[in-house]
């Protein structure tokens, strides 16, 4: 299934998603070490997006 979002209102779906799912009484900090030493960089991928 594939979800659409209408291009006026995608910027608040990052923000929803950061909010509902961001671990409030966890440190980040080992996370984030964890996931930078375990992403190859050739496997991402940066897309530029269009400001309107």
């Amino acid at each position: 299934m594939k979800l659409r979002l209408p291009r006026k209102f995608f910027h608040l779906y990052p923000g929803e998603v950061c909010f509902r799912f961001t671990p409030r009484h966890e440190d980040l900090k080992p996370l984030l070490l964890k996931l930078l030493k375990t992403t190859r960089m050739n496997l991402v991928n940066p897309k530029p997006v269009r400001i309107r």
